[in-house]
């Protein structure tokens, strides 16, 4: 079974045809040589496909807090001497979980 369910906050939302792409950051604590715990960001590379691409666009902004169910699939990006492997969430669902007020609220 290929399931990912990742939640984390919106860092970006750009839309390229019926694609929308996000880039999503989830925190955890890590234990240093210190014993201390620090937190850690990873970001994440999210795409919604068509209808759901449709509703990302419409439902989510920014700095959102997000609950996203997906699956992984695998590719590449980049040309020439710069081209990585990269791996990338695909939106099945998601769930708006809570979103920041604006300063005028």
């Amino acid at each position: 079974m290929n399931k990912v369910i990742l939640s984390g906050n919106i860092g970006s939302i750009a839309r390229n045809g019926n694609q929308a792409f996000m880039r999503v950051a989830t925190k955890r604590l890590v234990k240093g040589e210190d014993e201390k715990f620090t937190p850690q960001t990873t970001w994440h590379d999210v795409i919604a496909h068509g209808k759901q691409a449709d509703n990302v666009e419409k439902a989510l902004k920014v700095g959102d807090v997000v609950q996203i169910d997906a699956y992984l699939s695998y590719g590449t990006a980049g040309s020439g001497d710069k081209v990585q492997n990269k791996t990338y969430v695909n939106v099945v669902t998601f769930e708006l979980l809570s979103r920041k007020k604006a300063a005028s609220e």
